[in-house]
């Protein structure tokens, strides 16, 4: 016979801690329980509403082992708990510990679901508990937070009553320990005090010992949310990060962002459904509340994960920032299109959306038609539209399409055509951003969406694809059905600008079959095309080696904006190294953290990257010198940093991805008068052009050129910028004349 322990604590909550106790109070459960609630250093008002709460809770409830404690000082989260797990230890009656959080509200058998998993660590779905914990319910007006707490546990129970998902992790909100695991792991880590984090820990040293987590998806909590924490000082996220970092310390590897798996969550409960398990009268509601839930929690994950999208979160493929949450919507329809919407209302509400709206696309194909009647031209762009908010407009992809459309498209109306992995649309999704740029959403999942983009490139009359991976499906990119066949109209110019080797980068990354996906729809562009884009006459090269059929012109750009005036004079000062950009594999980070252990004091380093965290990690425990510099800044910030720094680091390895490559980081290098410190000097064109720079090897050895020397060096590179201006000048005057003049004869 089971026996729980339940540890509460308090600290300044003794509102909420009243809701909680009523609502323990008024949840049936089989399950015996005893209640130890624990006033962590409450102001009085608060310790005294407290112990009255307790009071008439332990008048009606006469747990055997109920008490009341208070605490001289605050002991944080884990210190508290652990004063409770050791007075409920000593009890040989109780087979597990509860830990409760005050601000949670439970309802009807939550104790004797999570006492029955047969697991070693088990916790609940709650409104928020963060991650594949979190499901979605309406919340309710707070004088009605006890009914609607009750309620939404009764629907879980209804729904998923037999659903049990393993995990790695559960937040200690709510969660219920075995008593065999507390003799084996012992207590909670002290050192996150106040809180955060020691649930990650513990969960980690549980995974460690090979015991097993779960989530009871029938167990429903309410949780409104770290009440404890508001006060916390410096901020709950100062909190977050000071304890991140001990917890980086302690197991020497960052703590997974779980935000991600809110995705996770509803297919679990999906798949659950599509089974056929669970109460089917129920889908319909369920389905409604898990869909507009999911379009409120995508909404602030793109925000969150667009202010840090230069971190060391890259799409391997195509090389620039995009949130990893591809499944967004991917699994909701699909995988209850059996179950779920067979119910014809559902069905009727959301399979009617993936169609084409007629209308729509008659007004945009129209509006096509006024403008080239009135003179105008229209392109198809196949990209993102450059201002869009999930994607960083410092990364070098999209700034490539902000200066295209600035500087090479002007003055036509351009139709952006994307498929976002952020946000799945059912239906074809079109807006009007201004007179000269409509953005149009689409999803290669529906041949209708596939069959209205190559409409609208005819009717354009002009198809610019920014890169081959805007042709490779965000699902099912080994079908072949999928891949936009936008080139297929041999009336309309068709331009492919490469921007970069992307086959080539994603199989030095190991990614073998993201590799053949872009292999692909670079093999069709390149054989489709009529004007092919690159950056280098390497990249030429290259793909005339690759595609000995390819018959398009050949047109170089090779640098992202005309805006590369010089600027080669130096404040006097220390001889300084640079580095600004990520921490990706291609970077070599190792490797300039190895040449600031060897090279001598003398020189300075500045390393400024998105991901700084990360920076430290590959570092290590020792601390940095005072002649090292780890920051973030802003990218105006950064030019103005240029401007007193000497050398850069650009270590790319000999690879034929960086030998078409032209690094937006070597053209910054050059501008600023910066000598370019290198592993290889086969990048793109520059040795051809003769490009002036610092061996790694020589750096290592302290034979870095006199400043004289130096200043020669630079001025010489900033000759290489002259070229590159005159060729992307003579580019754009030939894509200019070749778009603006139609389909060549």
């Amino acid at each position: 016979m089971s026996y729980v322990g339940i540890v509460i604590l308090n600290y300044n909550t003794a509102a909420l801690l009243r809701q909680c106790l009523q609502s323990l109070q008024a949840a049936r459960n089989n399950v015996p329980y005893s209640v130890f609630v624990i006033d962590n250093a409450s102001a009085e008002n608060d310790a005294a509403s407290a112990k009255a709460a307790f009071t008439s809770f332990e008048a009606v409830h006469k747990g055997k082992y109920d008490r009341y404690a208070v605490n001289e000082q605050n002991n944080g989260f884990p210190g508290g708990c652990n004063q409770g797990i050791r007075y409920f230890m000593e009890k040989p009656e109780i087979t597990h510990i509860c830990l409760l959080n005050a601000d949670t509200l439970v309802g009807d058998a939550w104790l004797d679901r999570l006492s029955s998993c047969k697991a070693d660590i088990a916790g609940p779905v709650s409104n928020a508990g963060g991650g594949e914990q979190t499901v979605f319910c309406s919340l309710p007006r707070q004088e009605e937070l006890l009914q609607a707490a009750r309620l939404s546990a009764q629907r879980r129970i209804l729904r998923f009553g037999g659903l049990i998902a393993d995990t790695d992790m559960v937040v200690f909100f709510a969660v219920l320990l075995a008593r065999g695991t507390v003799e084996r792991l012992g207590l909670l880590d002290e050192r996150f005090a106040p809180g955060c984090y020691e649930d990650d820990d513990y969960c980690m040293r549980a995974k460690e010992a090979g015991m097993r987590v779960v989530i009871d998806r029938g167990c429903y909590v309410h949780h409104l949310g770290s009440a404890s924490f508001s006060s916390v000082e410096g901020g709950f996220d100062s909190l977050l990060a000071k304890n991140a970092k001990k917890f980086e310390e302690k197991w020497k590897c960052a703590r997974r962002d779980r935000s991600e798996l809110l995705v996770k969550s509803v297919q679990d409960d999906l798949n659950y459904m599509a089974r056929g398990a669970g109460a089917q009268d129920e889908a319909q509601t369920y389905a409604a509340e898990a869909l507009e839930g999911l379009r409120r929690s995508v909404r602030a994950l793109t925000d969150a994960y667009a202010a840090r999208a230069q971190a060391d979160r890259m799409n391997a493929v195509c090389g620039y920032p995009e949130i990893p949450v591809r499944a967004i919507l991917r699994q909701v329809l699909f995988k209850v299109k059996r179950k779920i919407l067979s119910v014809p209302q559902i069905h009727q509400r959301y399979y009617d959306k993936r169609a084409v709206d007629e209308t729509q696309m008659s007004r945009l194909l129209e509006r096509i038609a006024n403008k080239k009647r009135t003179g105008g031209s229209c392109v198809a762009v196949l990209a993102p539209y450059f201002e869009e908010r999930t994607l960083s407009r410092q990364e070098g992809y999209m700034r490539k399409v902000a200066s295209c459309d600035r500087e090479i498209l002007f003055g036509t109306l351009r139709v952006y055509l994307y498929e976002s992995p952020y946000y799945r649309v059912d239906g074809l999704r079109i807006r009007y951003v201004d007179s000269e740029h409509v953005y149009v959403l689409y999803n290669a999942n529906y041949a209708c969406h596939r069959q209205a983009l190559k409409e609208i490139a005819r009717a354009c009359g002009v198809c610019y694809v920014h890169s081959a991976l805007r042709l490779v499906p965000v699902d099912g990119a080994s079908r072949p059905e999928r891949y936009i066949d936008i080139f297929s109209d041999p009336e309309i110019l068709r331009i492919f600008d490469v921007h970069g080797a992307v086959p080539e980068e994603a199989q030095y990354l190991g990614m073998e079959k993201e590799a053949a996906y872009a292999l692909r729809a670079e093999r069709y562009l390149c054989e489709n095309a009529d004007c092919i884009v690159t950056l280098t006459e390497a990249m030429g090269r290259h793909l005339q080696a690759k595609y000995p059929d390819m018959r398009a012109k050949e047109i170089l750009l090779p640098v992202f904006n005309s805006d590369i005036g010089v600027q080669l004079e130096k404040s006097p000062g220390r001889t300084t190294v640079v580095f600004a950009g990520g921490v990706q594999k291609w970077q070599n980070i190792e490797a300039m953290q190895d040449a600031v252990r060897r090279c001598p004091a003398a020189v300075d380093y500045r390393f400024f990257v998105a991901d700084k965290a990360a920076f430290l990690t590959k570092w290590g425990e020792a601390p940095l010198p005072e002649n090292v510099r780890v920051d973030t800044v802003a990218p105006r910030e950064l030019n103005r940093q240029y401007e007193s720094c000497h050398y850069g680091f650009l270590l790319r390895d000999d690879t034929p991805l960086n030998r078409v490559a032209c690094p937006t980081k070597m053209i910054e290098y050059l501008k600023y008068g910066i000598v370019p410190i290198l592993f290889s000097s086969c990048i793109g064109d520059f040795s051809a052009l003769g490009l002036e720079y610092v061996a790694y090897d020589d750096l290592l050895s302290g034979a870095l050129p006199d400043e004289k020397k130096r200043e020669t060096m630079a001025a010489k590179n900033s000759g290489i910028l002259d070229v590159l201006y005159n060729d992307y000048s003579k580019g754009v005057d030939r894509l200019r004349t070749r778009m603006l003049g139609g389909k060549p004869e």
